[in-house]
């Protein structure tokens, strides 16, 4: 990373930033070219292992990319303040971001449906639900397991 000061290294401090972003784009590879998507997510933590959990209807272009190949790179961006300094007429803006990458891969095992929605809800609702049986059958569920990433974060200190 060119500007160290901006970087964010520690893990946990990756993991916050994460949860106080809105969603996720995803990055595959779509015959030689980036195809991205935004979703929103849910994402476990295990033993400093991360990994991002999605769902979608069961058909769509993501689907099919998803099956080609394993490998997608993702961006996390959290927007804070556009600042503005008329004396220099400068601009910029605060933010932390979270690029990386990893394997995706389709959840089909029903017990780790589950769970995956229970983490996608948890980061945007504040009650437990209970998915009846029929729309866990219904619900594409795939997962990327971060193989690396990197924070960065712009603020009034640096």
């Amino acid at each position: 990373m060119r500007r160290k000061d901006r970087e964010i290294s520690d893990f946990n401090e990756i993991v916050e930033v994460l949860k106080r972003c809105d969603a996720c784009t995803i990055a595959m590879n779509d015959d030689g070219y980036p195809y991205q998507f935004t979703l929103n997510y849910g994402l476990t933590v295990e033993d400093e292992r991360l990994t991002l959990y999605f769902h979608s209807a069961k058909q769509g272009k993501k689907l099919g990319l998803i099956a080609e190949n394993d490998k997608a790179s993702f961006t996390f961006v959290n927007p804070q303040e556009a600042v503005f300094s008329p004396d220099t007429c400068k601009a910029t803006m605060y933010f932390e971001s979270v690029v990386g990458r990893g394997k995706i891969e389709f959840v089909e095992e029903k017990h780790e449906k589950r769970l995956a929605l229970d983490a996608i809800v948890a980061k945007y609702l504040d009650e437990k639900i209970e998915p009846p049986d029929a729309v866990i059958d219904m619900t594409c569920i795939f997962k990327l397991t971060v193989e690396e990433m990197t924070g960065k974060h712009r603020n009034a200190d640096n």
